[in-house]
């Protein structure tokens, strides 16, 4: 290639990009506004999807440690029993 053809390559690749610059320009603005109104949509729901995340897993940690702690209670009471002949924690009676 000679110095003019790579000129005149040069000069057509920046006047093909100037022309997809400026044709791109046109479409920005409702490309932000799209985002803009992702972006809205997003923050308005994220403390939805939370709530669904965070509840759920915090109802399910709630259950295993209620199930957790009626078996200790089972267990010390079957260990009480068999030692002592009672339970460990007798019951209290409101009147």
């Amino acid at each position: 290639m000679t110095i003019k053809q790579v000129q005149l390559s040069g000069m057509t690749g920046i006047f093909v990009a100037n022309e997809q610059l400026g044709s791109g320009m046109d479409h920005s603005g409702a490309v932000m506004n799209a985002a803009f109104s992702d972006l809205a949509t997003f923050l308005r729901n994220s403390h939805r999807q939370l709530q669904i995340v965070v509840g759920g897993a915090l109802d399910q940690t709630v259950e295993a440690t209620i199930t957790d702690l009626d078996s200790v209670k089972r267990e010390l009471d079957q260990g009480a029993a068999a030692r002592f002949g009672r339970p460990v924690q007798a019951p209290v009676h409101q009147g």
